[in-house]
């Protein structure tokens, strides 16, 4: 079986160009002694630290999807990016 495929060595998805992307309604000030403070926004490659920010889906475990589908879950902890909230608004978000 081939791998994913990958751009620029990214693996990506094809989905719809009006799927949604969840986007948490909150937005966050990160702390100077947060971990990500100076880490790259993934949109813009400033430091996160120098804007509001919020948390962008991009999935969960097998094992939690697996809860889910068969109706033992109803919430769980995904994995997520940190953006800026000023860049929530781009087209393209890449994974750095």
């Amino acid at each position: 079986m081939q791998g994913p495929t990958t751009y620029r060595g990214v693996p990506f998805i094809r989905v719809r160009t009006d799927t949604p992307v969840p986007v948490s309604n909150r937005t966050y000030e990160l702390s100077k002694d947060h971990p990500s403070y100076s880490n790259p926004c993934s949109v813009c490659g400033e430091p996160l630290g120098s804007g509001l920010t919020r948390l962008v889906y991009i999935g969960m475990t097998p094992d939690t999807r697996a809860e889910v589908e068969e109706g033992r879950k109803l919430w769980s902890n995904g994995a997520c990016i940190i953006i800026h909230d000023d860049c929530r608004a781009s087209r393209t978000i890449e994974v750095t």
